[in-house]
């Protein structure tokens, strides 16, 4: 660039020339980029969880490719604006020294270049960190126990006909006719009705305790399920204290309701609640009769997306209000749940053929094991956790590659030096160090000031947290040791290689 400037190409000339060559690299890059974001398009289409809206639709349309090439030559430019002002200086002297092949870098670029380290360490060290507390967060949300066994469990849907069962009674007489058909196949340990699935449908409403039910005053909200006496064992959630419903909680016997945990210890915190009554409430004309509580049982998760555990009422088909039915019904269909000692859905068809047995008119469908429900459910997860994966793989890539780049090139300016030192006497084993010394001190600088922006920026990632402090200490040492180590390698491997070239060679190395 001196020689250029000597021979009368102006300032401007020079930094075109090098932004027209920044760009033209930037836009090489971005149609890479492009090429390889097609291919990660099918990829993603491939494993679509199937829950995510109109996600078939994406596609790289207008809109893509011209923001492809927006960021493509502002990256050109921008990255390439200080090199190119540096290169065409205007001090000709200093540039043709500069430039010279016993000459050792300039001291303004060896600043520049530990800037560019320290910076890009410091942002791959937030960007990482960040990226792995999301995984690890979403590893643990996958570990947590939903409550209930969903294994060998199979479920199946029904729209109960209002027209023919409107009253409570006509409900549990249907119910009660197909448990028992269902329950004669071979392979079925248990079955069970049940007005919503666990994690996937449920009704909520209020309710009172010892005294009448207020929409303006109620005690607590809290999710509830209509269900069969079986119900509890087919899925397998625990009894804690107290009792199940059993065949004698019918229509005229004394009314009953089981809570889970969660509801006990907000209400009765230091009590028992067994014998207790409460009155559930869905509205002013849908109001319950006070229900003596008899059991406690397990919590289980209202949903997987974030494991939290609401108050929950269980009350017998059989004394649901025929108001109360009736409106439950047009909310949500009410599902047949099988436990079997085969494979769920072998027994699918047969199941629905006994259901039928007893009234064809009424339509089962959606039949699946309860392994496929939990399945569905967790699919966003499972997708957010490999996107998530990818996308702290390429940023760990992308990472150290530029981290190694970068301190590597520098070391490699400095192998005349290196020659230099070597020529006058001093250890190789001695240089290699200064060099890995000197190359440390600014990766540690970065990883320093990386840590104190990923303290400060991880309070933002809290609320999408789950089992994982912010602050987690073991993630932020292992990446910032796997970054050190990176630093590490880029200064060792060319320090050392520079070291075995002949010194009179190194000397003469621009």
């Amino acid at each position: 660039m001196g020689v250029r400037m000597a021979l009368g190409a102006s300032r401007l000339r020079l930094i075109r020339q090098l932004l027209t060559e920044s760009a033209l690299l930037s836009l090489m890059g971005g149609a890479l980029g492009l090429l390889l974001g097609a291919w990660s398009l099918e990829v993603l289409l491939a494993i679509d969880p199937g829950n995510i809206p109109r996600l078939g639709e994406i596609g790289i349309n207008g809109r893509v490719l011209g923001f492809t090439l927006a960021v493509s030559l502002l990256t050109g430019i921008i990255f390439g604006l200080a090199p190119a002002f540096e290169a065409s200086k205007s001090d000709l002297n200093e540039a043709l020294q500069e430039g010279t092949s016993r000459t050792t870098v300039g001291l303004r670029r060896r600043r520049a270049r530990n800037l560019l380290v320290v910076s890009e360490i410091s942002l791959a060290l937030v960007l990482l960190i960040g990226a792995t507390l999301l995984i690890e967060s979403f590893r643990r949300l996958r570990s947590v126990k939903p409550g209930f066994d969903p294994g060998h469990v199979l479920t199946l849907a029904m729209s109960v006909t209002e027209s023919k069962y409107a009253t409570t009674p006509q409900v549990a007489n249907f119910y009660r006719q197909a448990l028992q058909r269902i329950e004669a196949l071979p392979g079925v340990e248990t079955a069970a009705a049940v007005s919503g699935l666990p994690l996937d449908q449920s009704l909520s409403s209020n309710f009172n305790i010892n005294g009448p039910w207020s929409l303006k005053r109620p005690s607590g909200v809290s999710q509830w399920r209509a269900i069969t006496p079986s119900y509890f064992k087919v899925m397998r959630i625990p009894l804690v204290q107290g009792r199940f419903f059993t065949e004698g909680d019918a229509e005229k016997a004394s009314p009953v309701v089981i809570i889970n945990e969660t509801l006990a210890r907000q209400h009765w915190p230091s009590g028992d609640p067994i014998g207790q009554h409460l009155t559930i409430g869905m509205g002013p004309e849908l109001v319950d009769v006070p229900r003596q509580i008899v059991g406690i049982v397990g919590d289980v998760l209202l949903t997987l997306d974030k494991p939290e555990v609401s108050p929950e009422l269980f009350v017998p088909c059989a004394q649901v209000p025929s108001k109360m039915m009736v409106n439950m019904n047009q909310i949500q269909p009410p599902n047949w749940v099988v436990r079997t000692a085969l494979e769920p859905l072998s027994l699918g068809e047969a199941v629905k053929r006994e259901i039928q047995k007893v009234d064809r008119q009424q339509p089962v469908f959606n039949i699946r094991s309860m392994g496929q429900v939990v399945s569905t459910l967790i699919a966003p997860q499972n997708f957010n956790t490999l996107l998530m994966t990818v996308f702290a793989v390429i940023a760990l890539l992308l990472a150290s590659v530029g981290i190694y780049g970068v301190m590597s090139y520098s070391v490699q300016q400095r192998t005349h030096e290196i020659g230099i030192r070597v020529a006058l006497g001093a250890q190789k084993e001695d240089v290699v160090w200064l060099m890995v010394r000197q190359g440390m001190l600014v990766a540690l600088v970065g990883v320093a000031i990386g840590l104190a922006a990923s303290l400060a920026l991880t309070r933002v990632l809290s609320s999408l947290l789950f089992g994982v402090k912010a602050r987690d200490p073991i993630i932020f040492a292992v990446v910032s040791i796997f970054l050190v180590a990176v630093a590490l390698l880029a200064c060792y491997i060319p320090a050392r290689r520079a070291t075995k070239v002949d010194p009179m060679v190194a000397l003469r190395y621009e």
